[in-house]
């Protein structure tokens, strides 16, 4: 048994491991010659992958080692800095807008979108609500509805920046939880 574990573990790493290789190799050779004649150096859009990705890395590796458990009594204020995060995307001067949707912030030199961050802690808080619900009992008004209020209002403001593919993404995780 503990050597299943240990083989998928190796196997997911390597796997991991290769697809983040592949797509260094493809940031690069997909964007070295535009790099070059806009930002005069080939390696622009290479550095900036490389420092999201060790970022990526870090975080994934802080966020392997704490318990689940811990998580789950912050998950109704991660899911309140997440709707407060996704009302500033949309305040113009804070939210930035390219491409004509206003879906990103900036902390430094660095964007982000607050709704890729909004679903994994949705599923955290939702499996949090099941848990504490399911000792109660089931209810229409009490488990059923909550949750498309909770549901609607995330894909409500996510749809205003406008980002129909998160939206229905945000939309199936409330109706299939």
């Amino acid at each position: 048994m503990a050597d299943d574990l240990r083989n998928i573990r190796v196997t997911i790493l390597v796997v991991t491991a290769a697809l983040i290789s592949l797509g260094v190799i493809m940031i690069y050779s997909s964007s070295a010659v535009y790099a070059r004649e806009n930002f005069h150096d080939n390696f622009y859009f290479l550095k900036r992958h490389i420092v999201s990705l060790v970022l990526g890395i870090v975080l994934a590796v802080y966020f392997m080692n704490i318990d689940i458990h811990a998580l789950r009594k912050y998950s109704k204020l991660f899911l309140l800095i997440l709707f407060l995060l996704l009302i500033l995307v949309l305040v113009p001067g804070i939210g930035t807008s390219i491409g004509g949707a206003r879906r990103w912030l900036q902390i430094g030199g660095m964007t982000f979108q607050p709704v890729e961050l909004m679903k994994p802690v949705f599923l955290l808080y939702l499996a949090d609500f099941f848990d504490r619900k399911s000792v109660k009992g089931y209810s229409l008004f009490g488990i059923f509805l909550p949750v498309m209020v909770i549901t609607g209002a995330a894909c409500g403001l996510v749809l205003l920046q406008p980002d129909l593919g998160s939206s229905f993404e945000l939309g199936a995780l409330g109706l299939l939880m």
